[in-house]
């Protein structure tokens, strides 16, 4: 059993070899696996596959090559000599913060300038064209590793999350209850781009379509269920339906979000109301 078929018959609820394992890592993870194992050091800072990251993940036993485009690729993006923040394509400015543990120091990178933190500014502002993505990498990983390792590809920070980089988690949340229509406005803008860029890797042939936004904490959904079934819980509909229409067969991967007592009651009487029909039948 290769590593394709491995997570295929994980995701098909039967029990496989082992297993199936992936994993990301931290630029200063990385490095230090690399040079333990692999007795190199890629330089690749990136959590996602390339030409030259693969050798310790594949030496590790991962099963799963991610693939990445979009929003999610903000982070861990190579910076300038001398210089410690960067500008993305969707107009974010990243800065560099450094950081030091017990096992060394370290950096993770955060947002400092929202292109829309003021809401004017949509007017003007000029997403980018999924058009002008650049699939060359990406074509060589599927061809190389597609036929023997499961190949996902992540697409996620797609609609709520997306939309806290661009306006900032405190204009977000209070969108979420005084202006619900630029919200979902701009929501749709960047659910757009991310359906083009998944139907672009459907088309490639990859085994799955990964895709998640970061819509609670450690408590709770970061709004109510009401507004979450209201907003935003039809974008992510609307998305899978755009896979399936690509390829009915693709797996989707999406992160679980806590289900509210209503909707646990739902499924309740749904399961219950299964069961009557078959003792019926019977």
């Amino acid at each position: 059993m290769n590593s394709k078929e491995r997570v295929q018959t994980a995701f098909d609820h039967k029990e496989p070899d082992r297993v199936p394992i992936t994993s990301w890592y931290t630029p200063e993870i990385r490095r230090k696996l690399e040079e333990k194992y692999c007795k190199k050091n890629s330089g690749e800072g990136s959590f996602f596959a390339s030409d030259k990251n693969l050798d310790m993940e594949l030496f590790l036993g991962s099963d799963v090559i991610t693939l990445a485009k979009g929003l999610v690729t903000t982070h861990y993006r190579d910076f300038e000599p001398g210089k410690d923040t960067y500008s993305t394509e969707w107009g974010l400015l990243m800065k560099k913060v450094a950081f030091k543990s017990l096992k060394g120091e370290g950096y993770y990178t955060d947002i400092i300038d929202y292109p829309l933190k003021d809401k004017d500014n949509l007017s003007k502002f000029i997403p980018p064209n999924p058009k002008n993505e650049d699939f060359t990498k990406d074509i060589r990983l599927i061809r190389k590793y597609g036929k023997d390792y499961y190949i996902s590809a992540l697409v996620s920070n797609s609609i709520w999350e997306g939309y806290t980089y661009l306006r900032g988690i405190e204009n977000a949340l209070i969108d979420l209850i005084t202006d619900k229509d630029y919200a979902s406005e701009v929501m749709d803008m960047i659910m757009n781009y991310h359906i083009a860029i998944g139907k672009k890797y459907v088309k490639l042939g990859v085994d799955s379509i990964f895709i998640g936004d970061d819509l609670g904490s450690e408590r709770s959904l970061l709004m109510s269920p009401e507004l979450f079934r209201d907003l935003i819980k039809p974008k992510i509909a609307f998305f899978i339906s755009e896979m399936k229409k690509e390829n009915k067969n693709v797996k989707k991967i999406k992160k679980a979000e806590k289900k509210g007592k209503k909707d646990k009651e739902s499924e309740d009487d749904k399961e219950k109301e299964e069961k009557t029909k078959e003792k019926s039948q019977k």
